[in-house]
C-alpha cells in the first residue's frame, strides 16, 4: 500500500520563482487568509517567502476544527485538512481580514493542547516580515524533528502506561493472596496456645505418675522395717 501523498491545485495565477528572485505585486491576488502582509501593498517585492506565510496557515487549519452540522461539507466534498479543520478568520470580509492581518497583525490563534515546537514553526512562518520566515528546507527538517519527539512521547508514555498497569496487577495479586492466607494464619495462632496447653498437660501427668510410682517404694520400706522389728520382737518374747 503506497503512503498518503499531497496534491497542490489551482496554479491559474501561480508564478515560479528561485529562492532568490523576486516579483512586483501587483494586484495582490489569491485566497485573502491566506496571504501574507505584502500581497496587501501595491508594487511590493514578494518572494517565496509569501508560500512560506501561506504555508504556515495550512499548518493551523486542521487544529481549529470545531465545524456545526450545517457547516460540514459532505464527505466527498470535504477539502483535506492538516490540523484544525477550520477556515482562518471564517465570516470575516476580504476588507476586514487585510485591515486585521497588514494593520492589526491578526494571526489565527492554536487551540489548547497544540505540540509546542508545531505551533512555534507555524508561528515564524507567518512572521510580518518575509526575512523572518524560515526556508522551507529548514521547514521540514523542523516537521521531522517535531514528529520524531512526538513519537518519542508517545512510546514513553505507552512504556508507563504498561508499566503501571503490570504494578497494578502485581498489587492485586498480592492483595488477593493476603486474603487467601488470612484464615490459615487465624488457625495457626489458635492452634499454638492449644499446643502449648497440651504440652503442659503431658508435663503435669508425667509428673504425676512419677510421683505416684514413688509411692508403692516408700510403703515397702514402711512394711519391712515393721517386719523387721517383728522378727526382733519375735526372739525376744520366745526368749
Amino acid at each position: 500500500m503506497l503512503p498518503p501523498t499531497t496534491q497542490l491545485a489551482d496554479f491559474g495565477l501561480s508564478k515560479i520563482l528561485k529562492e532568490s528572485e523576486r516579483m512586483v505585486n501587483h494586484s495582490g491576488a489569491g485566497t485573502v487568509t491566506h496571504l501574507a502582509p505584502e500581497m496587501f501593498k501595491a508594487g511590493s517585492q514578494l518572494t517565496t517567502a509569501v508560500d512560506v506565510y501561506a504555508f504556515g496557515v495550512l499548518m493551523w487549519e486542521p487544529l481549529a476544527f470545531h465545524p456545526s452540522p450545517r457547516d460540514t461539507p459532505r464527505p466527498c466534498c470535504q477539502p483535506p485538512k492538516i490540523y484544525t479543520g477550520s477556515r482562518p478568520f471564517h465570516g470575516l470580509t476580504r476588507e476586514v481580514v487585510i485591515d486585521a492581518v497588514l494593520n492589526h497583525g491578526a494571526r489565527p490563534t492554536f487551540p489548547p493542547g497544540t505540540p509546542r515546537p508545531y505551533a512555534a514553526l507555524a508561528q515564524r512562518c507567518w512572521a510580518a516580515a518575509p526575512r523572518d520566515r524560515p526556508a522551507f528546507e529548514e521547514i521540514v527538517a523542523a516537521l521531522q524533528q517535531a514528529a520524531a519527539g512526538l513519537q518519542a512521547d508517545a512510546a514513553a508514555a505507552a512504556a508507563a502506561q504498561a508499566q503501571a498497569q503490570v504494578l497494578a496487577h502485581a498489587q492485586a495479586a498480592m492483595a488477593a493472596a493476603r486474603a487467601r492466607a488470612a484464615p490459615a494464619l487465624g488457625r495457626g495462632a489458635a492452634a499454638a496456645p492449644a499446643a502449648q496447653l497440651a504440652g503442659y498437660a503431658t508435663h503435669a501427668s508425667a509428673a504425676q505418675a512419677r510421683r505416684d510410682a514413688a509411692r508403692p517404694r516408700a510403703a515397702g520400706t514402711g512394711l519391712g522395717s515393721s517386719a523387721g522389728a517383728a522378727d526382733v520382737a519375735g526372739p525376744a518374747a520366745r526368749a
